[in-house]
């Protein structure tokens, strides 16, 4: 079973998504605005004047539980600290509230908490976290997660969003884990409790089934849509923290940042930037090449995962009567016209870096640009530098022909 702290990893990458932005300097536009676009909830008075924003967050999911059973709900939620997010001023909040069943079905279960706003002395961040739970039918309970911002603000305060930030909860998100019980995914319902999981009521967040599979004990309580069960992808060095982040991508971009970047990264950037830089700058090949891509499908109630290697490899492909291997030199006639590669691309000369098919039997020309300057990273098998043609799109050049 997968133990509370690995799950306190999922919601870290949640509570922390957006809080530092490529490229990852002080000076950058956006890292000198707060970066937390999912699971804000700001002050009442300000919500009030801006219909646009939300105070209240609420989760609501179905159980098979006994009478028995005990609700657990970790809420956590970032607060902007005195210097601001351009330095990485954050402060980390953490909220708890257990419940027997028993008593939540008469009175709801709710803890008020409140924490100093810094800089501003004598004002406090107040909210509350609220659990209840109501039967439906049979051994079917569905449970209530609420999250409130229940702040005041001074006057004039609501004009800014800026300025409402300070009294706000930032990146809220939750563990809900029952004890003596199971909950029901919210996505993929049983059909005997469609109508019933229809009727849950989502405010803001999405919940979904985490850790263990085969307990189903833990929900988490995402500001984001994710699918049951979500991981934090083995490939993965570190956090990047950039709003839906993709690994391989921001590492390349990492890489290009020129040495004047770096150092001010070095020199002026929170911690967590200059561990990006570290880390970033020091992977080895072979962990660029691992964080290409992976296919990862549930089956089985399981997740098995499927790496860009496991993909099937051809030798040779028979085109027009005559085969193709891997190295030879190509000239490519794109078909569709889907994008402006398509345009760009006619005509030029390539070299097979593969032959692939897909899990669906669709077989797939990878090839080479001969004059792109990022062909070696082509050869690397990054995205950009690396071309996928159909069989017929793609003529064979003889030694006499190329270069011709």
């Amino acid at each position: 079973m997968m133990q509370l702290d690995e799950l306190r990893k999922l919601s870290s990458t949640l509570l922390y998504e957006g809080c530092l932005l490529y490229p990852y300097r002080a000076s950058a536009l956006k890292n000198q605005r707060p970066g937390w676009t999912f699971g804000a909830l700001l002050p009442r008075a300000y919500v009030a004047e801006n219909p646009g924003e939300s105070d209240l967050m609420q989760a609501q999911v179905l159980a098979r539980t006994s009478g028995d059973a005990m609700l657990e709900l970790e809420v956590r939620f970032l607060q902007l600290d005195a210097d601001g997010p351009e330095s990485g001023g954050v402060i980390e909040r953490c909220v708890n509230v257990q419940a027997e069943l028993k008593s939540l079905l008469l009175q709801n279960s709710q803890t008020s908490f409140e924490f100093p706003v810094p800089g501003f002395e004598g004002d406090r961040i107040q909210g509350s976290a609220e659990v209840g739970a109501e039967h439906t039918t049979g051994n079917i309970f569905r449970y209530t997660v609420r999250v409130r911002n229940m702040s005041g603000m001074p006057d004039g305060a609501c004009a800014s969003r800026d300025a409402a930030l300070n009294y706000s909860l930032l990146s809220v998100n939750g563990l809900l884990t029952i004890h003596m019980g199971e909950f029901t995914s919210s996505l993929e319902p049983p059909d005997e409790l469609r109508e019933e999981a229809a009727r849950c009521k989502q405010v803001g967040v999405y919940p979904v089934l985490a850790g263990d599979v085969q307990t189903r004990a833990t929900m988490l309580i995402s500001p984001i849509i994710l699918y049951d069960f979500p991981q934090v992808a083995p490939e993965s060095k570190g956090d990047f923290f950039d709003s839906s982040e993709i690994d391989e991508m921001l590492a390349l971009r990492v890489l290009t940042l020129s040495d004047a970047e770096r150092e001010e990264i070095v020199q002026r950037a929170p911690d967590s930037a200059r561990q990006i830089l570290n880390r970033t700058t020091n992977l080895s090949e072979s962990e660029i090449r691992g964080m290409h891509g992976a296919f990862r499908a549930p089956k089985n109630n399981a997740v098995n995962e499927w790496s860009d290697e496991d993909m099937a490899r051809l030798e040779t492909i028979c085109v027009s009567g005559v085969d193709l291997r891997k190295g030879d030199r190509v000239r490519v006639w794109p078909q569709n016209r889907a994008d402006i590669f398509d345009i760009a691309l006619q005509g030029k000369e390539a070299t097979i870096e593969a032959l692939e098919q897909t899990f669906e039997g669709e077989i797939y020309v990878a090839v080479t640009i001969d004059d792109d300057p990022g062909r070696d990273l082509g050869e690397m098998r990054q995205i950009g530098h690396r071309f996928f043609f159909r069989a017929e799109e793609i003529e064979l050049l003889s030694p006499k022909v190329a270069g011709t």
